[in-house]
Parts: structure tokens; sequence; C-alpha cells
């Protein structure tokens, strides 16, 4: 059997970046969820699958959906693709999708600005709540090769995550903002406009720290971003700025 890939764990700001995208957690409890993180792993050696396992407690009524933050990240030989797949149980007994069918992360997903974080957005189509614990096992990933046309010559390389090879990219940078122990979170009113990433580019001259907002999987509309300066596990704000993005039919982007 060939060897093609590792997974590994996102760095924990990435994640805490992710979770509070999707359900608002505070940095401690994320810090609690951070270490629920488990690698995917096969169930036997006859497996094709590799489970991914859910790291916090989850409710998801019918006809709702979610996106799960997996903590993880995949690193492959080139020629080879990970797809995702709902786990076989699940959709037996609660109809669970894939809102996009299948997951499909690409190798040189695993350099893209969000650290290649595997996100899993999932549906409930039966009539009944679906319950999972912290360390059930609910999507499998499976590695396909692939192969490519005669006359491809693609030479592009991708900066963003999720849908990031159809859309653009904005950047503003922001210098002089402490770095260590504190991070930047941020409140996304629309994060099906835009996304928001969080790029240290080190230090200039005069010792200040450089750091890049970036702006990415653009979709007409507009949105609203508040981005606020804490320290780790506590409340108190620092410092805020607020974006303004709209993006037209053509997906130019104003920043305002």
């Amino acid at each position: 059997m060939e060897r093609v890939a590792q997974f590994e764990a996102v760095s924990r700001q990435q994640f805490y970046r992710d979770m509070s995208d999707n359900f608002s957690i505070a940095d401690v409890e994320s810090e609690n969820v951070y270490r629920n993180v488990r690698m995917p792993k096969r169930a036997t050696s006859g497996s094709a699958g590799y489970d991914f396992h859910i790291p916090f407690n989850l409710e998801l009524s019918s006809g709702k959906s979610v996106r799960i933050p997996t903590g993880v990240r995949c690193r492959m030989l080139p020629g080879w693709v990970l797809q995702i797949f709902p786990r076989s149980s699940l959709g037996f007994k609660y109809r669970v999708q894939l809102d996009n069918t299948v997951g499909i992360i690409d190798s040189d997903y695993y350099n893209a600005v969000n650290e290649g974080h595997i996100i899993i957005k999932i549906t409930n189509h039966s009539d009944v709540t679906l319950s999972l614990k912290a360390g059930d096992r609910f999507a499998q990933g499976i590695f396909v090769q692939y192969g490519i046309t005669f006359d491809d010559e693609t030479t592009d390389v991708r900066t963003g995550g999720f849908g990031s090879t159809d859309s653009q990219k904005v950047c503003v940078e922001k210098r002089d903002l402490p770095g260590d122990e504190f991070i930047w979170d941020y409140e996304n009113s629309d994060p099906e406009t835009v996304k928001v990433t969080l790029e240290y580019r080190g230090q200039d001259k005069k010792n200040e720290n450089i750091f890049r907002f970036c702006f990415t999987g653009l979709q007409k509309g507009e949105a609203e971003v508040r981005l606020v300066h804490k320290k780790i596990g506590e409340e108190l704000v620092d410092s805020e700025q607020k974006f303004r993005v709209i993006v037209n039919e053509n997906r130019e982007v104003t920043l305002l």
C-alpha cells in the first residue's frame, strides 16, 4: 500500500478563529476543545476511509446545517486528492449529507492562508435531532490519485482556503499591533459573502509587528467585519477595527 499523506493539527490560533467564526465560543472554551482534536484514523487494516472525529459536543436539529472545524490539515504528495464523505452510519440513520456533496481537499490546500484547515459542513436531513459527542466519528476521507490533460499548463498557486480557486483576495496591512500573548478575533456579519484570515508578516526596520488582514471567498453582497484585539483568555478589548466589504456581480471589491 502506497503511503501518500500525513495528517497534522492546525495551530491553536487558527482553530480559535474558525471556531469563533462558526460557534462564537470563548477562547478558554476553544482551548479545551482544541485538546480534543484527534488525527483521522482507519478503523481496520482493510478500511479505505480515514475517520474524522468531531472535537466538541453537537446537537444538530432536523433540517439544520453546521460547519465543523476539525482542527486537522493534510500534507499529501502531488497528484493525490483527499475526498471527504459522511460516515455511512450517519447517512443511513440521519440522512446526513455534506453540503458540497463530496469534499475535495487538494494537495496545495495545505499551504493556504488558513493553514489548510479542513472544515466540513453537514446537514441533518432526518426528522430527529442528531447528537454527537466529542470524539465521535462523523465523516471519512479517502485518498484518490488523479491525472491531468496533455495540454495542461496551469501554474497558478493557491493562497486562499475553501473555494479560493474561484475567488479574489483583498488584504489590508496594519502595523504596530501586539503579538505573542495577544490575538485578533473577529465577528463576521455574513461569512458566506466574505471570509477573513490574519497573516503575520514579521517586523519592519522599526521592529513593529506587521499584520495583514485578508478577505477571501468573495461572493456578491455586503458584509461588515469587526476585528477585535484582545489578550488570550481575557475579555478585555484592547482595540477594534470595522471594515465594510462590498462585492458586485463581477466580484469586484470595494473595501470601506
